[in-house]
């Protein structure tokens, strides 16, 4: 079996700030972009909810604190992510997400299961699936994966060189920590922005989306009954039935780079982070 060391698996939508985060995301990758297979999920969808919204020029509807609209993705935005990464499988799928109820993103339906799930985690676990059949079908064994969001981008001083070697043993999970949540959260909560880890991990962690939908009876609001905040749940889930651990890196001076940013003409490579460094729109 030949071994490639990396596997990159960028997961969800491809947003308008996905096309400005590209270049730092190279820069992150660094001399070892070479060493790396690259896979995408993504869909022609792209949404947007009530978070961020309020800091843009557009802002949501007033008095609606349920926020939520989605449009067509687009194609050439789509088209440009794929040339600067040259991913070894992309695919981009075409579905409707559910609007207007939830507070965090659109649900995916998924026709095999007859259910509706939370359209990123769906998609962090397919683009996992994608990367363990093309090993397969190419004899190929990864020794590290990270799971990332197309529009993340890094504080100039990291690398994923760094960060990997961070990783402590074969049974840990580590995560962008960019909200500080971990030590706030009582060191039982996952940011889901960026997984890094043995792939043995990896493939675990990343079936989490099933494992969500089949034993929550409510994934939509948090204010009725049967909910389960997905970062406290996955953190649960991880530890008490994979048995294995999660830590946030050491440095998490990353962030997510949006609309909002375009719109205010803020350089991708020179970001600026806020006090956590996960705050939108932050100029240093």
């Amino acid at each position: 079996m030949k071994t490639k060391k990396i596997a990159i698996c960028f997961f969800g939508q491809i947003r308008q700030g996905s096309v400005g985060a590209c270049e730092n995301i190279l820069r992150y990758l660094g001399d070892l972009r070479n060493e790396c297979d690259i896979f995408v999920h993504t869909w022609d969808v792209e949404s947007r909810g009530n978070g961020v919204a309020y800091l843009s020029q557009e802002g949501p509807p007033v008095n609606d604190q349920h926020w939520y609209k989605h449009t067509k993705g687009s194609q050439e935005s789509i088209q440009y992510f794929y040339s600067q990464f040259k991913p070894r499988c992309m695919e981009v799928e075409e579905y409707n997400l559910q609007d207007t109820l939830p507070l965090w993103g659109g649900r995916r339906f998924d026709p095999v299961l007859n259910k509706w799930s939370v359209a990123m985690w769906k998609s962090i676990q397919e683009c996992n699936r994608m990367k363990i059949r093309y090993a397969e079908k190419n004899n190929l064994k990864y020794t590290y994966t990270l799971q990332i969001r197309t529009d993340l981008v890094f504080s100039s001083e990291k690398s994923l060189a760094e960060d990997i070697s961070q990783i402590p043993n074969e049974n840990t999970l580590l995560f962008g920590d960019l909200m500080n949540v971990f030590p706030s959260q009582g060191q039982q909560r996952l940011e889901d922005v960026m997984w890094l880890a043995h792939t043995s991990v990896i493939d675990k962690v990343a079936s989490y989306s099933n494992y969500y939908s089949s034993t929550v009876s409510n994934i939509n609001d948090p204010n009725d009954p049967g909910y389960k905040d997905w970062q406290l749940y996955c953190a649960e889930w991880i530890t008490k039935t994979l048995g294995l651990s999660f830590r946030p890196l050491l440095n998490s001076r990353m962030r997510l780079y949006s609309y909002i940013d375009i719109e205010k003409g803020i350089d991708p490579m020179n970001p600026g982070f806020g006090n956590p460094p996960g705050r939108f729109g932050c100029v240093r």
